[in-house]
C-alpha cells in the first residue's frame, strides 16, 4: 500500500483524490450488478445441506414431483430457481383463512 501525505492537501484536492479511486471500483460493482446472473446448480448433498432435510427425504420429494432434478453423465443436479420457486409461502395457508 502507497504511504499517502495530506502536507499542504487542500479538502477538495483529497476528495478528487478519493473519488478517482473509487469510481472505478463502483463502475465495476455496477457493471457486475447489471450482468444476468447464471443459473445455479446443486448437487444432492447440496441441496439436503440448504434444506436440512435428508436424502431420502429428496428423494421422496423428487419422486412426487415437489422438486425438479436434473442431469448429466449419470449425476444428478438441481437448480436453484427451480428450489426457489417451489417454496410456498406460509401465510397463505388454507388452514388460517379458515380460522
Amino acid at each position: 500500500m502507497k504511504a499517502i501525505q495530506f502536507l499542504q492537501t487542500s479538502p477538495e484536492e483529497l476528495k478528487r483524490e478519493i473519488l478517482r479511486e473509487l469510481i472505478p471500483i463502483i463502475k465495476s460493482i455496477q457493471e457486475d450488478l447489471k450482468s444476468p446472473k447464471r443459473e445455479q446448480y446443486l448437487t444432492i448433498s447440496d441441496v439436503c445441506d440448504l434444506l436440512s432435510i435428508s436424502r431420502s427425504t429428496l428423494n421422496s420429494w423428487t419422486k412426487s414431483g415437489k422438486l425438479m432434478s436434473c442431469g448429466i453423465s449419470g449425476r444428478v443436479y438441481y437448480k436453484m430457481s427451480e428450489i426457489e420457486s417451489s417454496m410456498i409461502p406460509l401465510n397463505s395457508s388454507p388452514l388460517k383463512s379458515a380460522a
